[in-house]
């Protein structure tokens, strides 16, 4: 079966797993669990937020803001329950950062096999990786400059976290409530 391609989530739990073998101690770690809830979402919402806002958004702002929203639907609650807010700044952060993410995977490495070819050329690359940083950090400091919404007690904690993963269950289960109001 290795052979064959697999899905999003057996890769994610073949990850999860070998990470528990490898690094159980940093398993238990609040960053390692909200990392694979992210992907995790990504893998299991996204499609589904995309499903859902597909007649509402044109094709280039369709997927970005899926996976943002679908990423943040699965690690807010955790991060409501862990700070006592939600930080909302995080899905256009997220969907004005992936282009210039994007930008800067290319550019590091066509830059870097470039200057591997010809190293001289080094000094004319250092101004473009300068600039995405510089975007992807305006990016990321105008989104933790945005307050967020606090949550000062646990009932209020436990009340948006269930507002969330019930609003998640609901995107997640349209397609089958379409499908079946129309059979």
């Amino acid at each position: 079966r290795l052979d064959r391609p697999q899905g999003w989530l057996t890769i994610l739990s073949l990850a999860f797993l070998a990470m528990l073998v490898l690094d159980p101690a940093g398993a238990r770690s609040l960053s390692f669990t909200l990392s694979y809830l992210a992907v995790w979402g990504l893998a299991v919402l996204g499609p589904r937020f995309s499903f859902a806002l597909g007649k509402l958004l044109p094709p280039f702002l369709l997927e970005p803001i899926s996976a943002a929203l679908a990423a943040q639907a699965a690690v807010s609650p955790l991060l409501a329950l862990s700070f006592g807010s939600l930080q909302l700044a995080g899905v256009p952060a997220s969907v004005a950062a992936g282009p210039v993410v994007a930008a800067m995977m290319y550019w590091g490495m066509g830059a870097g096999l470039l200057c591997s070819v010809l190293p001289f050329a080094a000094p004319l690359a250092v101004p473009v990786s300068d600039l995405l940083h510089a975007l992807l950090m305006g990016i990321m400091g105008a989104a933790a400059s945005v307050p967020p919404l606090p949550l000062p007690s646990l009932p209020a904690r436990l009340l948006a976290s269930a507002a969330v993963v019930g609003a998640g269950v609901l995107v997640y289960a349209r397609p089958y409530a379409e499908y079946r109001a129309s059979g």
